[in-house]
């Protein structure tokens, strides 16, 4: 049909990671709202020397970035105590995404803060898982 999305929709998307206490097995955080997958730059050397003319340049490594994750703030969710339990270890762990078309990426991630807040107009509370990612994800 012209002018129908080709985009693959993200209700369904279904977020898990790493259980802190059966490495290799995977918990699902409940309750997300939103995401968003920020790539990164790679850095920029600098290769200039004292007979060029212009600055001359080089580019680094690819960097996969970081995640961010908005979720319906839940204390009993199993997957969001998981990721606390990361976050307190400072360990690298797996963040596995499975999109509603079937595609699974993995991502390597640091869980790297939660922050959350409430306001008055109900709703609950709500927070923002934030992953840094390391090394290259790996999609199936």
């Amino acid at each position: 049909m012209p002018g129908a999305s080709i985009a693959v929709p993200s209700q369904g998307t279904v977020w898990e990671i790493e259980d802190p206490a059966t490495p290799g097995e995977y918990i699902q955080i409940k309750g997300h709202k939103s995401y968003q997958v920020n790539e990164g730059s790679p850095p920029v050397n600098d290769e200039t020397v004292l007979d060029s003319t212009y600055q001359e340049k080089s580019i680094g490594l690819p960097d996969a970035g970081n995640i961010a994750l908005t979720v319906q703030r839940n204390t009993a969710d199993p997957g969001q105590a998981a990721t606390k339990t990361h976050k307190a270890a400072g360990a690298l762990t797996t963040l596995r995404v499975t999109e509603t078309d079937s595609t699974v990426t993995t991502y390597d991630v640091f869980v790297m803060s939660h922050p959350w807040s409430g306001s008055a107009n109900g709703g609950g509370n709500e927070g923002t898982i934030n992953f840094e990612v390391s090394g290259e994800p790996v999609e199936a």
